[in-house]
């Protein structure tokens, strides 16, 4: 995952809160200090207030819970990709 964001420094990535072998806010950390302006979505099947808050205030744009609203994603990443490019 680090790598890969070194090699092709992307500007958003969408984490799920729970991955093999790591939690999404420890992800988010880690993107961070590689890709400081990288915009990270959370998404989980817990709509927990505390790992959401967390995840907030460690630099997610977004916290998004299951099942997906689509939509809302949609629009989530439309408006961070549009307010990265300065739109």
């Amino acid at each position: 995952m680090i790598r890969l964001t070194r090699e092709h420094l992307p500007n958003l990535a969408l984490y799920d809160i729970m991955m093999p072998g790591t939690h999404g806010v420890d992800a988010l950390m880690m993107m961070k200090q590689v890709a400081p302006d990288i915009r990270v979505i959370l998404i989980t099947a817990v709509d927990d207030e505390e790992i959401a808050g967390e995840a907030m205030k460690r630099g997610a744009v977004g916290y998004v819970t299951k099942p997906l609203d689509l939509n809302h994603l949609d629009t989530l990443i439309t408006f961070q990709l549009t307010e990265q490019e300065g739109g």
